[in-house]
């Protein structure tokens, strides 16, 4: 019975060593490393090409300084007894400036004067201020302020597109990782299971093993040899996907994946949970689309109002093209003011802008709450899948033992095999639900740094330490 014990530890030996070897000669791909090299690569880049239109979005959105020149000339001949020519023309200049609600224009007319045959010409400067609506540029100022709530808002959205995308991408390195840790350990029930027909087998040559047991031993081998098919299936279909996102082909692709190892603690996740309501982009953006219902509804209120404006106008004319001889000023001081009678556009306007407010606010309020549960539902499942592991990882230590223990019992002819085979059995089984479990928290686990907006901070950095301590 030392014989046979003997041959299955050899065996065993050299078939980790062959696998150990084999392992040794691929690269590892850390999750950071292989975080560093997606990024670099074409779905990041194209979220992240949306933040070069914003600048141009916001200047849209916003009144700009406004300069207009308006020139004209024109030459006129007198078909009379004169046959004299004349020229005429004129040429201004008005600005806008949205900041304050004032419109400054600059005039120059010249035409030749009828009763005297000489050319006159005018300059004439007009300061124009708006007092009621747009008083003093209010609504070009809240119309700034709008947009550039909106552009930052947008950068969020941005970001948390950016987020999620990395958050799927993170998925699918642990299903590689999860995948890869399959295969491995269904290469070693194989192994295991051919040391244990080869055991049986000369076990039968011996007259100690019936034939019926070298037959179960082998449709244990042929059912290993299956479970290792589809978990290779498995791991080259992971495999190829995680080379793409980093832009490579399968077949130039020598990496296998790391260890993975969250950092989950409790200090962490509740300092993450109590900040969540309070400093997270989640609760700001939320904030800002009630803000700029707010001004969507001051604007509004602003277009109910009369236009209204004074204006100071200053004139200077003379002979010549510059009035320069027999020159006369004026200054003028002057109100004017649009009262549109039925406004029910800008009524209804107003209207639905306040309905739009209110029910923003409400639903600001009533997301802030699922958040809320959401997160606590979210920290409870990490919770319980952290216990979940800590005792698949007890159960499968003491699965081993018993392995262990019945195949000694086995070699020495003191069990049968179907009590070995059924130890096997459970510890296959206690595995594929502790790497179910390992996904799940991992998965969970980087889903709850999606939610609390951990996972990427507002410059586009990927904090390594809460992904994983190495």
């Amino acid at each position: 019975m030392r014989k046979f014990f003997l041959i299955s530890t050899i065996i065993i030996c050299l078939g980790y060593a062959s696998f150990a070897q084999e392992v040794g000669q691929a690269t590892v791909l850390t999750l950071n490393e292989f975080i560093k090299k997606a990024s670099a690569h074409g779905t990041f880049k194209e979220i992240l090409l949306q933040e070069l239109v914003l600048k141009y979005n916001r200047i849209l959105g916003t009144p700009q300084i406004q300069l207009l020149l308006d020139t004209g000339a024109q030459y006129g001949l007198n078909l009379g007894d004169e046959n004299r020519g004349y020229l005429s023309g004129s040429v201004s200049l008005s600005s806008l400036f949205p900041v304050s609600g004032t419109t400054l224009s600059l005039e120059y007319d010249t035409a030749p004067a009828a009763a005297t045959n000489t050319q006159t010409s005018s300059i004439g400067l007009k300061v124009e201020q708006s007092v009621l609506k747009n008083a003093f540029g209010a609504s070009s100022r809240l119309q700034e302020l709008m947009a550039g709530n909106e552009e930052t808002l947008a950068r969020y959205q941005i970001l948390e597109a950016y987020e999620d995308y990395l958050a799927q991408v993170i998925d699918y390195y642990i299903e590689w990782n999860i995948s890869y840790q399959n295969m491995l350990y269904k290469e070693k029930s194989l192994n295991a299971g051919k040391t244990l027909l080869n055991l049986t087998k000369r076990k039968q040559q011996y007259g100690i093993a019936l034939p019926l047991d070298v037959n179960k031993a082998t449709l244990q081998t042929l059912s290993d040899q299956e479970q290792l098919n589809q978990a290779r299936d498995s791991y080259e279909s992971s495999r190829k996907r995680v080379a793409l996102l980093i832009g490579l082909g399968g077949g130039e692709f020598p990496y296998i994946p790391g260890e993975f190892n969250p950092a989950v603690n409790d200090p962490q996740l509740k300092r993450q949970q109590q900040m969540f309501l309070s400093r997270s982009r989640t609760i700001k953006m939320l904030d800002l689309l009630l803000r700029i219902a707010k001004q969507e509804l001051d604007l509004a209120l602003d277009d109910l109002l009369p236009t209204a404006t004074v204006y100071t106008a200053y004139n200077l004319t003379g002979d010549d093209f510059l009035p320069a001889n027999s020159t006369s000023s004026d200054l003028e001081l002057g109100f004017s003011l649009s009262l549109p009678l039925f406004n029910t556009q800008a009524n209804a306007k107003a209207e639905i802008q306040k309905n739009s407010l209110d029910k923003t606010a409400l639903s600001g309020m009533n997301q802030k709450e699922e958040l809320g549960l959401q997160l606590d539902t979210l920290l409870q499942t990490i919770t319980f899948l952290r216990a979940q592991l800590d005792l698949a990882e007890q159960k499968l230590k003491i699965a081993r033992l018993i392995v262990d223990q019945e195949q000694v019992q086995y070699n020495q002819g003191r069990a049968g095999l179907n009590d070995l085979l059924n130890a096997y059995q459970t510890l296959d089984s206690i595995n594929q639900s502790r790497l179910q479990t390992m996904s799940d928290l991992a998965k969970n686990y980087i889903e709850w740094l999606r939610f609390t907006d951990s996972l990427v901070d507002d410059n586009h950095r990927i904090p390594d330490k809460e992904l994983s301590p190495d």
